[in-house]
């Protein structure tokens, strides 16, 4: 029987502080992004990115902002979406239905009055 890893505290910081790229900056924007760069409040991706990578300001437009499984927006490489986006597509309409639906309670404007008011 093989043995159990053993993990330490420090051990799992230095994986994460390697992952996230805190250690060394690297040269690129989609590089910094693998693990996704939150952007909660507005703008602080661009100060993760900053931390992480050296790289102009403007390669913040390089990334794509998406919704994370827990609603914050996340700055990611295009070519990482689906690892980002998959697990958030509803499976079926009424489930996509269920999120797009008004809550209890509120209820949504009709078109009607949205004319009338703008």
């Amino acid at each position: 029987m093989a043995a159990e890893p053993s993990v330490t505290r420090a051990g799992a910081l230095a994986f994460r502080i390697a992952r996230h790229h805190l250690l060394e900056r690297v040269a690129d924007a989609e590089t910094a992004a693998v693990v996704g760069l939150q952007d909660t409040p507005p703008g602080s991706a661009g100060v993760a990115l900053a931390a992480r990578a050296a790289v102009a300001p403007d390669a913040l437009e390089r990334l794509v902002l998406v919704p994370s499984v827990r609603g914050a927006p996340l700055a990611v490489a295009p070519r990482d979406l689906a690892v980002f986006t998959a697990g958030l597509a509803p499976p079926d309409e009424r489930a996509a239905r269920a999120l797009i639906a008004p809550r209890p309670g509120r209820s949504r404007p009709s078109a009607r009055s949205r004319r009338s008011t703008a």
